[in-house]
């Protein structure tokens, strides 16, 4: 394993840190990829680019919340080391989508927009950015972790690709829902396997505390989806 500086340099009196700039880079890439999904439909782009930013907000803090209790001693000094990103860096990501989506579903059906329209806005977008911010470890870090979910992320992008471009399964690409679950369960529930330092659930050795909801969330879309072909099939 081999880890190279996250410090880039200093720009204004301003630190600059190498996972810093990827996450900068993702979020534009996200806004970019997103905004140009929006303009091919007939939704609000300020309304839709607004509760992004919102639905990023809400999930950083939810994220930020259980980071902090189900790994309390590492965020000691009380409500100001909570508050501090940058010396005491993490975020649960499981938490931080499911904040981050529950407010974007919440905005989509009071503002009557189908679900499965504007989630699709975003599959895209997100599965992209989370293939460049995973580069941006790997820059950090460079460890089977780092490499392996890079490695995912790009399969699952080639995958869907054959499936959509090269043998048209267009009902493959109106399942925007499962995709997403899909892309962002796979990937870190597996990596989870070899990662340093796992924190168990209750006393079992098996799977982690971070892995537990995301197997939770992946066998309940298998369910939902292999009851849905059984239904089409009958």
């Amino acid at each position: 394993m081999k880890t190279i500086s996250n410090f880039l340099g200093a720009l204004s009196g301003i630190n600059i840190y190498v996972y810093g700039l990827g996450v900068s880079l993702s979020l534009i890439l996200v806004l970019f990829l997103f905004w140009r999904n929006i303009r091919k439909t007939s939704y609000s782009e300020e309304k839709l680019v607004d509760a992004l930013f919102a639905a990023g907000v809400v999930g950083l803090i939810l994220g930020r919340v259980f980071q902090i209790v189900f790994y309390k001693e590492a965020y000691p000094g009380g409500l100001l080391t909570w508050l501090n990103l940058v010396s005491y860096p993490g975020v649960m990501a499981f938490f931080f989508w499911a904040g981050f989506f529950g407010y974007y579903l919440l905005f989509a059906l009071r503002r009557k927009y189908p679900v499965k329209a504007v989630l699709k806005l975003l599959l895209a977008p997100i599965v992209y950015g989370q293939l460049l911010l995973s580069s941006f470890s790997l820059l950090i870090k460079i460890g089977w972790p780092e490499i392996l979910i890079v490695v995912f992320y790009t399969l699952l992008i080639g995958i869907y690709f054959l499936l959509t471009r090269v043998f048209k399964k267009i009902s493959f690409k109106e399942r925007p829902i499962l995709n997403l679950v899909f892309y962002l369960t796979i990937p870190p529930f597996m990596v989870d396997f070899i990662k340093e330092g796992r924190v168990y659930f209750f006393e079992q050795k098996l799977f982690s505390l971070e892995q537990s909801p995301y197997l939770i969330l992946f066998l309940a879309a298998l369910i939902v989806a292999l009851s849905g072909l059984i239904k089409r099939k009958k």
